[in-house]
């Protein structure tokens, strides 16, 4: 073999070492569609991750307020719908009503919860206008309709006061609306025969 022919077949196969250009097109366009899927995935999971904190936020500030409710009206007393100056009464068939008052554990009378500009609000005895009510909720949670069903409140009654607490709103995440339908039961702790 003469050395002509040696670096013939020594160049052949160096050549055969390297990828052509098709090869590296095909496999940048096979990178480029496996990245851009990838890439798609994980921003779905960022938005999706984003609306279920804010989603819970929201929850958890609708249930704050929930709670804050139902501790003051478990101790509280004298829970009624309708007040009459500074009494307190109550229908024996109270229909429901978007206002209730209480006297507070610490004995301030007419307490009260009510609606206002889609927020629960609450003021102690000394509040006269719905201005100088306090809100409960944030400004992301809009309460459309807030209902309490009092059952025993006047005092006489057999029964123990009780009072179902109903709660329909939404809030909104992005353009999606999401519906929020919440009850909860409180019966005052203090025997009232």
């Amino acid at each position: 073999m003469n050395i002509y022919t040696l670096y013939k077949v020594q160049n052949r196969s160096e050549s055969k070492k390297g990828f052509t250009l098709v090869e590296m097109l095909v496999s940048m366009a096979l990178f480029t569609i496996i990245l851009t899927i990838a890439l798609g995935a994980l921003l779905m999971v960022i938005k999706a991750n984003q609306q279920a904190k804010a989603i819970k936020l929201v929850v958890n500030n609708l249930n704050l307020a929930i709670e804050g409710m139902s501790r003051e009206l478990r101790v509280g007393t004298n829970i009624c719908v309708n007040k009459i100056g500074t009494n307190c009464n109550t229908p024996e068939n109270s229909k429901g009503s978007d206002i209730i008052y209480y006297t507070t554990d610490k004995g301030e009378p007419l307490a009260s919860y009510t609606i206002n500009n889609n927020r629960i609000m609450w003021c102690d005895a000394n509040c006269d206008q719905l201005n100088d009510y306090l809100p409960l909720t944030g400004s992301d949670v809009f309460v459309e309709d807030l209902r309490f069903y009092v059952r025993g409140a006047p005092v006489g009654d057999d029964r123990q006061p009780s009072v179902l607490i109903v709660i329909n709103g939404y809030t909104r995440q992005a353009d999606q609306l999401i519906k929020l339908d919440i009850q909860t039961f409180v019966s005052q702790r203090k025997l009232q025969f």
